[in-house]
């Protein structure tokens, strides 16, 4: 099976990236990464900072210039085969 990276965006909704992270996380085939690009320094930014989160999750905590150029900084630093993009709030099938 080829290594999948997920880009998940998000601006200040943090029960929407929980949400989502769940998802993720309840997969049978985990991802080799999964990169949340916070668009804002709040509730998601310290969510992600001081919980525990699984080893292929990452973050890029960062003012940006909208949806395109979040997912453009997601992909950028993706190293999977494949690459899934997955909004947060978007859940996955198990």
């Amino acid at each position: 099976m080829p290594s999948i990276s997920i880009v998940t965006i998000c601006f200040n909704n943090l029960e929407d990236v929980k949400r989502t992270c769940e998802s993720v996380d309840a997969q049978v085939h985990k991802p080799f990464e999964h990169w949340i690009i916070n668009g804002s320094i709040t509730t998601v930014a310290k969510w992600l900072i001081n919980t525990p989160q699984p080893d292929y999750r990452k973050f890029i905590n960062e003012r940006d210039k909208g949806i395109a150029d979040a997912f453009n900084k997601g992909i950028a630093n993706c190293k999977g085969a494949v690459i899934h993009i997955l909004n947060s709030g978007d859940l996955e099938p198990v």
